[in-house]
């Protein structure tokens, strides 16, 4: 599924600028993967288990992006380490 629109929060930016070149460049390497497939195998998106309609993509192993989605929209939420992901997503 190609996206409509990649839309993001302030909570998401905030979250990418402070993060290191490397997680930086693993974050535009999985926002460029989801404009042209948002299901994409290596982005490994998925619902999140029991937090209503948020959705999570990997970036890396441990770099996770959550986002809802509206119809064709995407609206991401934030960038975090794997472990903080779920604890506020």
């Amino acid at each position: 599924m190609k996206p409509a629109r990649i839309t993001w929060s302030k909570t998401f930016v905030d979250s990418y600028r402070s993060k290191s070149k490397p997680h930086q460049r693993a974050i535009d390497r999985a926002l460029r993967m989801m404009a042209e497939d948002l299901y994409h195998p290596s982005l490994r998106t998925k619902k999140m288990q029991g937090v209503g309609d948020i959705r999570e993509a990997h970036a890396t192993r441990g770099q996770v992006l959550t986002m809802t989605l509206s119809g064709t929209d995407v609206y991401l939420r934030v960038c975090c380490n794997h472990d903080d992901v779920y604890r506020n997503p």
